[in-house]
C-alpha cells in the first residue's frame, strides 16, 4: 500500500500529502471497500485488493479516493456533513481509469 500511496501522491498531489497509515482490513469486505479515519489518521482498504485477481487500477482508484478525504476534509454545508465535495467530485473525475475501476468494484 505504500509504494501506492507514493506512486499517486506524486502523480496527483505533487508529493504534497503526508503518508498517514495504511493498512488492509481484517477481511474480505465487499461493502465497505475503503475508508479514511481522520480521528486516527488511517487509509483501511479492503483485502478484496489484494489478490492476483484484482486490477491494479482498481486500487489505485480506491486508494486515490481515500487520499483525496486528506486533501478535502469532511465539513459542514448548513446542517449536514459535507464529505464529497464538489471539489472532491471534480479532483475523482481526474483519475485516468474512473469508468473501469468503478466498473470493477461495482462487479464485485
Amino acid at each position: 500500500l505504500e509504494e501506492v500511496f507514493d506512486s499517486l501522491n506524486a502523480k496527483f498531489f505533487g508529493g504534497m500529502l503526508g503518508r498517514p497509515e495504511l493498512t488492509w482490513s481484517e477481511g474480505m469486505a465487499k461493502r465497505a471497500l475503503g475508508h479514511y479515519d481522520a480521528a486516527h489518521n488511517t487509509i483501511v482498504v479492503s483485502r478484496v485488493f489484494d489478490r492476483p485477481s484484482s486490477p491494479r487500477y482498481a486500487l489505485e482508484y480506491l486508494l486515490f479516493h481515500e487520499m483525496l478525504h486528506l486533501k478535502h476534509p469532511v465539513r459542514m454545508c448548513g446542517v449536514r456533513r459535507c464529505v464529497h465535495s464538489r471539489e472532491f467530485k471534480a479532483e475523482e473525475r481526474l483519475f485516468p481509469q474512473l469508468k473501469e475501476a468503478q466498473a470493477f468494484i461495482k462487479r464485485l
